[in-house]
């Protein structure tokens, strides 16, 4: 399979509603996107894969969500995949918000 260049992603940063963004399908990008060292966690919807700060907690970023029973900080964002590559996101925006709505529910920024 061919890895894409650029891949649409949903981020979501602290305090703020996830967005519909575009990023470089490098992990230099992604690095960069969640400020850190990346780890990558499944979620419930097959092909579509959690990426955020691995060191997060370490670092004292943020909190941003409660997702899956996990508190999350910093910038995360969401992913598809193809095999072992990462991909489009395989769902719009809205049809993301009906099956994950704790992420669209804006809050304060708490800092660590």
């Amino acid at each position: 399979m061919k890895k894409s260049k650029r891949i649409m992603v949903f981020i979501k940063e602290p305090g703020r509603l996830p967005q519909q963004a575009e990023i470089d399908n490098d992990l230099h990008t992604m690095q960069r996107t969640v400020d850190g060292y990346i780890e990558v966690l499944m979620t419930a919807i097959p092909g579509v894969v959690l990426v955020c700060n691995e060191e997060g907690r370490i670092k004292n970023l943020p909190k941003n969500v409660v997702f899956g029973g996990v508190e999350l900080v910093g910038t995360i964002f969401f992913s598809g995949t193809a095999g072992v590559e990462f991909a489009d996101m395989p769902m719009k925006l809205n049809e993301f918000s009906r099956v994950f709505p704790e992420l669209f529910i804006r809050t304060e920024v708490e800092e660590p």
